[in-house]
């Protein structure tokens, strides 16, 4: 119930324009604080030579361009990995 009240208020609010550039400015926030957190922990331990960061820009391509199963990236990801240290 509380689910849908919120959704009416913010459908209300997304009309007036104050509050829809509020509401910009709230998703810009958040949005910068979640790359944040995953740029530290994820990006600067993982990404060790250039081959990590390949490997990472085709993961990254295959969601997002051809919409790939994560399942399938993953194995993709962990394939690659695998093939790079060995080489």
């Amino acid at each position: 119930m509380a689910y849908c009240s919120g959704t009416a208020t913010l459908a209300v609010n997304r009309e007036k324009t104050r509050a829809s550039q509020a509401l910009a400015g709230v998703n810009a926030a958040v949005a910068g604080v979640l790359t944040a957190a995953l740029y530290q922990p994820i990006f600067t331990n993982s990404i060790i030579n250039p081959i990590d960061l390949a490997i990472a820009i085709v993961a990254f391509g295959l969601f997002t361009v051809y919409k790939l199963s994560p399942l399938i990236v993953v194995a993709w990801c962990v394939a690659a990995s695998i093939v790079s240290v060995n080489v």
